[in-house]
């Protein structure tokens, strides 16, 4: 769908920008047409996941809308995090890892999370989840 300067689609209509909550710190990029919600908003810390961070993980996911979500593995810690995301959220996930080696994806797959990538496709990869919505 084309888009123009004024953010509306070619009948008029004012399109709504898709929303991603990013649990991998603070991104580093911009998508156009894409909020993105970092991590960040809780905790600086991405190596981790206190209680207090996936109870406000827990809690987003259930009262706002967000389209996908991106979790970073970080050590594992990337498990917990997607276990606090609510359940009607999970085949929306995607998991960055930095290699092809997928660490714990076996673990994901028993979440119902099925969308797996390396962080260096990682915008590539948030626009084609973001075009099959």
């Amino acid at each position: 769908m084309q888009i123009n300067k004024w953010g509306q689609n070619p009948q008029g209509r004012k399109m709504k920008n898709k929303r991603v909550l990013f649990l991998d710190g603070a991104p580093n990029f911009v998508i156009e047409g894409v909020e993105i919600i970092p991590e960040t908003k809780w905790s600086e810390d991405t190596y981790s996941a206190f209680p207090w961070v996936l109870k406000n993980i827990s809690e987003f996911t259930e009262k706002n809308e967000v389209d996908i979500v991106v979790i970073g593995n970080n050590l594992g810690y990337g498990l917990s995090k997607a276990s606090a995301v609510t359940e009607r959220l999970r085949g929306q996930i995607l998991v960055v890892w930095h290699t092809r080696k997928y660490e714990d994806e076996a673990l994901y797959k028993e979440l119902g999370i099925t969308h797996f990538g390396e962080r260096r496709n990682l915008i590539t990869k948030i626009q084609e989840m973001l075009r099959a919505r």
